[in-house]
């Protein structure tokens, strides 16, 4: 058994890494001695430890992360997500690319000598339908936001949810003072209507 500092410096993680793992279920001490508190490893736990450490690194969340160890995947099943996480990941350096490409554009045009607004681009794209989820709601004030995701995400299955997420403001901070807000993360394929979603 090792002490959670031993384990720390041989699995190159600081203590304060393995507490948080220990906070949101990925990663428990093996032992917790009741009088002290102090925590101690066994050294079969750096498979798992390793095991997040490379999930992490190819860009799962926390969340999804707890999701994949829970399971325990066979080979192929765990083939299968990080072919799903890959094509995640080429789409965003696809978008990446397009944004350059259009930075440089507009950084070429700056350096000839027109300003930013002398010619502004305006551009029309037609996207592919995406499915969403959606939350709204009147708020007191913005940062009460956040909730309205953690609702969604506490009612809807993670397995179905990008990564991505966005907030339509249908009426700010004026007036009687209340801020129309809903929340909304993207769906990787259509789910069932959810008639009612309750804060759970």
């Amino acid at each position: 058994m090792l002490l959670i500092s031993e384990f720390a410096r041989a699995g190159n993680v600081t203590i304060r890494a393995l507490r948080f793992y220990d906070e949101v279920g990925l990663l428990s001490p093996a032992h917790v001695v009741p009088e002290n508190g102090y925590r101690w490893y066994s050294p079969a736990q750096f498979a798992q430890l390793n095991q997040i450490q490379a999930f992490k690194d190819m860009g799962f969340s926390l969340r999804e992360i707890r999701e994949l160890l829970q399971r325990r995947l066979a080979p192929q099943e765990l083939r299968t997500v990080l072919e799903a996480r890959r094509e995640v990941l080429r789409k965003r350096v696809r978008d990446d690319a397009g944004r350059l490409e259009r930075i440089e554009a507009r950084l070429k045009g700056i350096s000839g000598g027109g300003g930013p607004q002398s010619h502004p681009a305006i551009m029309l794209r037609r996207t592919p339908g995406q499915s969403v989820v959606s939350l709204r709601e009147k708020l007191q004030n913005y940062d009460q936001s956040d909730e309205l995701f953690k609702i969604l995400e506490r009612r809807v299955d993670p397995r179905v949810l990008y990564d991505q997420r966005g907030a339509i403001f249908h009426r700010c901070l004026e007036g009687d003072g209340e801020i129309d807000c809903e929340a909304v993360r993207f769906l990787k394929h259509s789910v069932a209507a959810l008639s009612r979603l309750e804060d759970v």
